[in-house]
């Protein structure tokens, strides 16, 4: 595809204001220190050339201690001029793996952890690029809150994929955040002084709190936020869109890759049962007890039995599973973006390249458990490489008619509007040629595209279609987040959600709207659903 002349302008454009191209670092710091004050005490930030970065704020006190298994407590203020010129620790996790499978390392972090994590950067427009000498006089600039995925269990905001410099440079600002990780953000326990869990989910609602409170100091709007998030970030998106204590905390929300299944929130009993295993297999015989304990020794052991934890269904916090029907039901009536990558699950179970027949019928009953003959029919194929092409098939449209299965229901209890999309770029392979094969767009593949931080990787020769991309995707969240519509010259029309004529946005280099698979293929898939199915992305 030959680039157009003002894309080719749009493209330099974009690698300038990312330092790509060798933007002058120390010569933007020559101009005096960004600062801000909040509500705790002023802040001093960094210069980027047309962006001013402010990190490791704290949003709420240390959960050390006494704070352990807590709801989050208000960060304590400071006398003097506070440095946020890099990112806060971490939250405890077990440690980085550096590159494995398809994530190279700028997809993860790999050392500074600590529990006493609750902390979050802003990025905003220069005060210089915004043509203003005082922050807070500067129009009101909508915010974008970035939620990490990593399984409720890893993960972090200094992860090099999610710097926020590009983005704010098209008229909004970027926040993310950490929030509490495994045991010591959900554990939940029995007694009658038990843990309900849902400490994460907590952390994330006192961080989207702190900036209603305080964005405004950085030229933000508080009224204008959109919460954005993948994987467990997205299905924290679905959790705060049922969450009582943050209605009124945003105004959309995007969720990406993050489609939560009935369950995804456990209920309170099971829960509780969960916990109680973790602190016997601490050796302990109550909370206070492993309050002692050191952080570390709350991490699961290499090799161990895993205990899954995350958000539950406590009845307060989050009274509903956003995963089931009755949840889709109660989530917040706001416009939303939707969707999934078209190889999520290829990095949990790779695809060979060939299957055998008995390989192939375990991979459909991996997926489709009592399915009809006529399921199994649209994914027959004669030779090893039709299976193996069929299998890959089988699992994306069984995510997509999850999706599908959600947006019906979405649709049915809201009247704003959403959008639903379908990532399918793959990222150029970081080892060998192989991998593009292999991996394809793999799970968390779009985030880079989406933050414009495919510079942060050395390993990926990334070429003229990834820029296309790049920049359209980020057209289109940063639209979506700045005017409610998301819209690029480099896309057709992004029709809304309508479940006569479903269809999404396939985001790839010449992007375009297609049906939600063909008719056939998708009565069957939910007719699979309606009856005794259940359609996932995993």
């Amino acid at each position: 595809m030959r680039p157009t002349r003002a894309f080719a302008a749009r493209l330099i454009g974009t690698l300038v204001g990312m330092g790509a191209l060798g933007a002058p670092a120390a010569q933007a710091q020559e101009r005096p220190l960004p600062q801000v004050r909040v509500e705790q005490g002023a802040l001093s930030g960094v210069s980027q050339g047309k962006v001013e970065a402010f990190l490791g704020i704290p949003y709420a006190a240390p959960p050390v201690g006494e704070r352990r298994w807590k709801a989050p407590a208000p960060a304590s203020a400071w006398d003097n001029v506070r440095a946020a010129d890099a990112f806060g620790a971490s939250c405890i996790q077990p440690e980085g793996q550096g590159d494995y499978g398809p994530w190279t390392r700028e997809y993860v972090v790999t050392d500074n952890f600590s529990e006493d994590c609750l902390t979050l950067n802003v990025w905003r427009p220069s005060v210089q690029a915004t043509g203003s000498s005082d922050e807070t006089t500067a129009k009101a600039l909508p915010v974008m809150v970035w939620i990490h995925g990593g399984a409720f269990t890893s993960g972090s905001s200094a992860v090099p994929i999610y710097n926020g410099h590009n983005l704010a440079t098209r008229g909004m600002l970027v926040v993310t955040l950490n929030y509490r990780l495994g045991a010591l953000g959900f554990l939940a326990t029995e007694g009658r002084n038990g843990l309900s869990g849902n400490f994460g989910v907590l952390d994330q609602i006192a961080a989207l709190a702190w900036v209603k409170r305080n964005i405004a100091a950085f030229g933000g709007n508080p009224d204008k936020v959109t919460i954005v998030g993948q994987s467990a970030g997205g299905m924290s998106v679905h959790t705060l869109l049922s969450a009582p204590a943050a209605r009124g905390l945003f105004h959309q929300a995007i969720v990406e890759s993050g489609l939560p299944a009935p369950g995804m929130a456990r209920p309170i009993a099971d829960a509780r049962t969960n916990g109680s295993a973790f602190l016997a297999g601490l050796g302990v015989s109550s909370v206070a007890q492993a309050r002692q304990l050191p952080a570390q020794k709350l991490l699961p052991a290499p090799g161990g039995a895993p205990l899954r934890f995350g958000p539950v269904v406590d009845g307060k916090v989050l009274p509903h599973d956003p995963g089931t029907s009755e949840g889709i039901a109660a989530l917040a009536d706001v416009p939303m973006i939707v969707g999934m990558n078209q190889d999520e699950n290829v990095t949990r179970r790779p695809v060979a390249p060939a299957l055998s027949q008995d390989e192939w019928h375990e991979e459909f009953e991996t997926n489709f458990p009592n399915a009809s003959p006529d399921l199994a029919a649209l994914y027959a194929a004669t030779s090893d490489t039709g299976r193996a092409a069929a299998a890959r098939r089988m699992r994306w449209q069984r995510g997509l008619g999850a999706h599908l299965v959600w947006a019906r229901e979405r649709h049915a209890h809201a009247r704003s509007p959403f959008y639903t999309y379908f990532f399918t770029h793959a990222e150029p392979p970081a080892r060998d040629a192989r991998e593009a094969a292999l991996w394809g767009a793999f799970h968390s593949s779009e985030i880079p595209y989406l933050f414009g931080t495919l510079g942060t990787s050395a390993a990926r020769d990334f070429g003229f279609d990834d820029w296309r991309v790049a920049l359209t995707m980020s057209d289109l969240w940063a639209s979506f987040i700045t005017r409610g519509t998301p819209t690029s010259t480099l896309a057709p029309r992004w029709p809304t959600f309508d479940p006569a004529d479903p269809r999404l946005l396939v985001i790839e280099a010449s992007s375009h709207t297609e049906p939600f698979m063909d008719e056939k293929t998708r009565q069957i898939l939910l007719d699979y659903a309606q009856g005794t199915g259940t359609l996932s992305m995993f």
